[in-house]
């Protein structure tokens, strides 16, 4: 076992590029950030990128709406260039592009009726509420066809 503590530079130097064996040396390891342990981008005050731009969010309000703007012009960005191959894809096809619609169509119907039904029976001064209406307008259109 070689003793590094008593060598130089010069000499670890000269060891190593001589093939010499470096097990048993200690090298220095990376700061860890005070906050979330990361070894990433870690600066002098010991927190690494992600939980200085955490603090900064937290502390400074036009700081969070810059984020905040700069995500929703990424996500704006994002959804146009879906909607741009949608509308491409649409083109191309225009059969399958019914086809979609009138089944989205229907389960959407569907879907729409199941809610509707569950939302009245969970809310019963609704229903009496819109069977009221639902009469004082069959009524109000029985009077006038009367007239």
């Amino acid at each position: 076992m070689v003793d590094f503590d008593a060598m130089t530079d010069a000499q670890f130097i000269e060891h190593c590029r001589n093939g010499g064996d470096t097990t048993g040396v200690i090298y220095k390891r990376p700061p860890r950030c005070d906050w979330c342990g990361s070894t990433v981008r870690v600066d002098r005050t010991a927190t690494c990128r992600n939980c200085r731009v955490r603090m900064r969010r937290r502390e400074d309000p036009e700081f969070a709406q810059h984020l905040r703007d700069v995500t929703n012009a990424r996500n704006a960005r994002n959804r146009e260039k879906v909607n741009r191959k949608a509308r491409q894809w649409a083109r191309k096809h225009p059969a399958k592009t019914r086809a979609i619609a009138r089944n989205w169509y229907f389960l959407h119907r569907e879907e729409s009726a199941a809610y509707h039904k569950k939302y009245m029976a969970e809310h019963p001064e609704k229903k009496a509420l819109y069977l009221e209406n639902q009469r004082r307008k069959r009524q109000e259109s029985k009077e006038k066809t009367d007239e």
